[in-house]
């Protein structure tokens, strides 16, 4: 399984999703252009990692 992650310049990191296969779990970081800015605009950094 795969963990997408969040994780801010200051080194905060937290898991958004998880996926079966490692495709899917790129796939939907290229889907987002590997960011997510948040509900306060907040720009993340999107990544992902065997779990």
């Amino acid at each position: 399984m795969y963990g997408v992650y969040k994780k801010s310049p200051g080194g905060v990191k937290e898991y958004i999703r998880v996926f079966e296969n490692e495709i899917d779990a790129a796939d939907f970081c290229d889907q987002h252009g590997w960011e997510l800015r948040d509900e306060n605009g907040f720009l993340w950094e999107l990544d992902y990692q065997e779990v």
